[in-house]
Parts: structure tokens; C-alpha cells; sequence
């Protein structure tokens, strides 16, 4: 039997149809060597630990689609991926992909109703919780309404078939080239705006996962969830991480990122799976809330130490890090938080910060830089 004749009926369709230039772009970008002459009609590809082979250049009669098809076997195998996979990495270049890994304790492929509808939930919220900061910053603030824009990027989003797993959702997010201008939602990007929203929501699930970790080793403390905030942790994203615990909110998750492979990945980017622990739910669930607190804003008092200070400019505001006690609506709460200092504000914390000295601080949170700050409206030594 070929390999082409081993292959389903629907998957021996799209090898069929396959362009071995894509395929042998597939095999450039993913460490295989072409050899310098040709066999037949046909490239010789080969790579380390495995033997050659062979490509059409073209498909012309039925040997050529088994030849195909062996090759993507051979790839599926190497990489011990599903060959469903690899044939939609092969044809689509220019797609990130990320698999929400849930394990709702039913058998392999099958999830419970209610805990399915809130992974779909949580996948939507993820990237609406991403998006914001990206295409609509003053959207991201808790209850603020989805633009039209976010509403836009998620029409793009894709969801795909389950794989092999517990219960694994699959999403594609398909880039569009900045330089033709076709699907660019932000002007004069370097980088498709959908690739920043993804490239967000890895760093933000990342911090997330390391928050999480950070409370499990210390009885409960969210400290940790204060310091995420920098890399994009918000109620939103929390609340949607919560969603694939299942409906118990008890269940352990992980969440995988591919990298489309026609644009580089994220400097920084998280390829490995981000892992969840059974008790991730209940921990991100308090999570949001304490984070919501400061992204409602209102007016508020700081009162702590000085631990770190940043300005670009002497001409713009300073960022002043800040430990202590945040009183918001009455109630006091052990915080570590981002202050927007002036020019005057911003030497009283250089000298507070150069002799440890307690500062209290008035003023009112808003977004920067897409972070919450406290904008100081006085910035004092404490008596």
C-alpha cells in the first residue's frame, strides 16, 4: 500500500493539492538540508538522524502525491506530531497557533457540557483580555465596553478542530503583512497587530502561571499578581484563565503556543507549554479581584517605602514603585504598586528612596504605558 493509499480520504485530498514549494520551504525553515543535485525530478532533502528524502518539484502524475504524502508522514513522525498538524503548518505559513490543554477527568476527547462552554468562554476572553492593550488602551480598564476594533480581531480568530489530548482547543490567529496594508488594524506597525495581541497573551499567561506558582509557594500570598500587571495581567485575563478549570473550578490546565514560521518569533516568546495546577482556578479567581480594584480606579492613598524609580525624560512624568498599604473605598490592603510622579513629586521620591524614608501618597489610578498607576496629586514624606 503507498504511503499516499494509507493516508484518510479527506487528508489524501489536501496532499494532493499540496504545493511542494511549501513543503520545501517547511523543510528549510525547520532544519533540513537540500542537496546540491536533484534525483529524478525530484529534490533530496535529508537532516541529522534521519535518512533522505525525496520531493517533487512538482505534482504531475500519482507517484508524485506519494511522494508527498511520504514526506509529510516522515515529518509527522520526526517531530512526533499528528500529521494534521504538520499539513496545516506546511500550508499555512503565516498562522500563529495556541492549544488550550484542559483536563476535565471524562475520557480522552470528550469534555462535560458546562466546562466545555466555559473553555470556549475562556479562549474568547483571553484574547479579548490581550487585544486591549494592543488595539483599544483605554478599553482596558475593568467594565469598559469592547470597541469595535477588539471585536474585529476576534471575528479573525479561528478555532479549530480538538487534537489528540484530555480535551484540547485549538485556536489560529492568521498575521497579515503589514507592508501590503490588507488587514493591518493599527497603522505603521513593523509587526502584524495580530501577532502583538498574541505575543501579549504569551507574556501575560506566562506572568500568570509564574504569579500563580509564587502564591502556591507562599500560603496564599497574590503579592506576585502585582507585579504581573507589568506584563499584562489583568482581571480580564485572569477571570478567562479561570474558565479552563473546569466548571468545579478544580481542574489543572496548560496552555501551548506555535509560532506561525513565515515571521520570527517573539523575542521572548514562551514555545514550551505554560502549565496551570489543579489549584490555579481558585487562586486566579481572587486574583481578579484583587486586581480589579486598582483597574476601577477612584480616588486613593499610598502609604509605604520607595523601591524603585524610573523616568526617560526630565521632561515627562517618573514611574515611583511603591510597598505598602493602599487604602481604596475605606479599606486597607497590602499593595505594590506604580505611581505617576512630576517633576516635584519625583525628586521628593529620589530623596525618600536614597534614605528609605515612608512617603504618602494622594491621587487617583489611570492607565499609562498600559499600566495602571496611581497619578500622585500630592506626594509627601511621612511625618
Amino acid at each position: 500500500m503507498s504511503a499516499a493509499d494509507s493516508l484518510n480520504e479527506r487528508l489524501y485530498t489536501r496532499v494532493a493539492s499540496l504545493d511542494p514549494r511549501l513543503v520545501a520551504d517547511y523543510l528549510e525553515a525547520t532544519g533540513w538540508t537540500r542537496h546540491a543535485e536533484d534525483w529524478r525530478g525530484a529534490s533530496v532533502w535529508s537532516a541529522v538522524d534521519t535518512g533522505k528524502m525525496l520531493l517533487p518539484l512538482e505534482v504531475v502524475y500519482d507517484d508524485d502525491v506519494d511522494l508527498v504524502a511520504r514526506v509529510v508522514r516522515t515529518l509527522a513522525a520526526v517531530e512526533g506530531r499528528p500529521l494534521p498538524e504538520v499539513l496545516h503548518d506546511v500550508t499555512e505559513p503565516m498562522v500563529d497557533v495556541q492549544r488550550f490543554h484542559t483536563h476535565p477527568g471524562t475520557p480522552s476527547g470528550t469534555i462535560p457540557l458546562l466546562s466545555g462552554a466555559a473553555a470556549i468562554e475562556g479562549v474568547t476572553k483571553a484574547f479579548d483580555a490581550a487585544a486591549r492593550p494592543v488595539l483599544d488602551p483605554e478599553g482596558s480598564t475593568a467594565g469598559a465596553r469592547r470597541s469595535g476594533q477588539i471585536t474585529k480581531f476576534l471575528q479573525s480568530v479561528r478555532l479549530g478542530p480538538s487534537v489528540a489530548g484530555s480535551y484540547v482547543l485549538v485556536a489560529q490567529v492568521p498575521l497579515r503583512s503589514p507592508e501590503k496594508g490588507r488587514a493591518c488594524l493599527v497603522e505603521d506597525s513593523a509587526v502584524p497587530v495580530e501577532r502583538q495581541v498574541v505575543a501579549r497573551m504569551n507574556a501575560a499567561i506566562h506572568a500568570a502561571s509564574q504569579a500563580v506558582q509564587q502564591a502556591e509557594e507562599t500560603d496564599g500570598d497574590l503579592a506576585g499578581f502585582d507585579d504581573s500587571a507589568d506584563a499584562g495581567v489583568t482581571s480580564r485575563l485572569c477571570e478567562a484563565l479561570v474558565r479552563f478549570g473546569g466548571h468545579e473550578k478544580d481542574r489543572g490546565f496548560s496552555i501551548g503556543f506555535s509560532w506561525a514560521r513565515g515571521l520570527s518569533a517573539p523575542p521572548d516568546a514562551i514555545s514550551d507549554d505554560i502549565p496551570f495546577s489543579a489549584a490555579s482556578p481558585r487562586i486566579l479567581g481572587k486574583a481578579a479581584d484583587r486586581l480589579r480594584e486598582i483597574e476601577q480606579g477612584g480616588p486613593a492613598r499610598m502609604r509605604g517605602t520607595v523601591i524603585a524609580v524610573k523616568r526617560h525624560s526630565p521632561f515627562e512624568p517618573g514611574s515611583v514603585r511603591i510597598e505598602g498599604v493602599l487604602t481604596m473605598g475605606g479599606k486597607e490592603r497590602r499593595r505594590t504598586i506604580w505611581v505617576q510622579a512630576g517633576s516635584n513629586a519625583y525628586q521628593v521620591a529620589l530623596e525618600a528612596h536614597r534614605t528609605s524614608t515612608p512617603v504618602v501618597v494622594d491621587g487617583t489610578f489611570e492607565t499609562r504605558d498600559n499600566r495602571r498607576e496611581l497619578r500622585a496629586e500630592t506626594f509627601q514624606i511621612e511625618r
